[in-house]
């Protein structure tokens, strides 16, 4: 009886050493992918594949993050400076530009239009009566640095209009040019732009510039930006009545390399 005793012991340890072995062996080839928590306990090797596999976009089931397909910083300047214009403030009329800007109206050849301008609150107000027996015209004129066109391309101006038409005057200093030449083109105002105080924007090319004496167009030298001495407002749309436009700046463009 003692001796079946111990054979049966015998078996029993030897059965459990090789159920223990077994488990052993079966948590060695356990596959770390399938339980995340045993990630901690994993060999360094185990863990540097299984962070691998979830980065990689061609194995893991996350796609690409907005974050990596966003623009930088960098990118976002550089697109916004090949897409808009670079310009520097002409005119912003404080107060130290009120000697700048004479009114002129057709007085000067007779006429009977009357335009006064005011300067206050960081705008310019331009308005009187437009009277078609004789000149027909009012406008006003500010002298600028000959710098301050220099590289431009056209003028941006912030205004709010009555809707009449509106030209830029804009006279230089290039050699030969008759002192009685000035050039004007018309105002081009986007409503688009028209905010809830009524402001507008209103651009002027310079290539648009039309060559006049006293009104009559004339053969001459294009406008040019760099020898640029006046810029100024002119209404004389052939339409008896009152006006008013008032200016709160006006801009220099230059035109971005690669748009025209």
């Amino acid at each position: 009886m003692m001796t079946r005793f111990l054979f049966l012991t015998v078996v029993l340890s030897v059965a459990a050493v090789a159920c223990a072995e077994e488990s052993e062996e079966s948590l060695a080839n356990l596959d770390p992918s399938s339980n995340a928590s045993t990630t901690s306990t994993l060999p360094d090797a185990v863990v540097a594949t299984t962070t691998e596999r979830v980065s990689d976009p061609s194995t893991s089931t996350v796609g690409p993050t907005t974050t990596a397909l966003a623009p930088t910083t960098t990118e976002l300047v550089a697109l916004a400076e090949q897409t808009e214009p670079s310009c520097r403030r002409v005119f912003d009329f404080g107060d130290e530009d009120a000697s700048d800007w004479a009114v002129i109206n057709d007085g000067v050849m007779g006429g009977q239009s009357v335009g006064v301008a005011s300067i206050d609150r960081g705008s310019i107000l331009f308005q009187g009566v437009i009277n078609t027996n004789g000149g027909g015209f009012s406008s006003i004129r500010g002298v600028i640095d000959p710098a301050s066109l220099a590289g431009t391309t056209r003028l941006t101006l912030r205004a709010r209009t009555d809707a009449r038409s509106y030209e830029v005057q804009a006279s230089d200093a290039v050699a030969g040019r008759s002192r009685r030449t000035s050039h004007f083109a018309a105002i081009e105002f986007d409503e688009a732009t028209t905010d809830a105080e009524g402001w507008t924007l209103g651009t002027v090319d310079f290539a648009a510039l039309e060559a006049r004496i006293f009104g009559t167009p004339v053969a001459a030298e294009p406008f040019s930006p760099d020898d640029a001495i006046e810029i100024g407002v002119i209404l004389a749309d052939g339409v008896d009545g009152p006006f008013e436009l008032e200016i709160d700046w006006i801009d220099a463009c230059e035109t971005p390399t690669g748009s025209e």
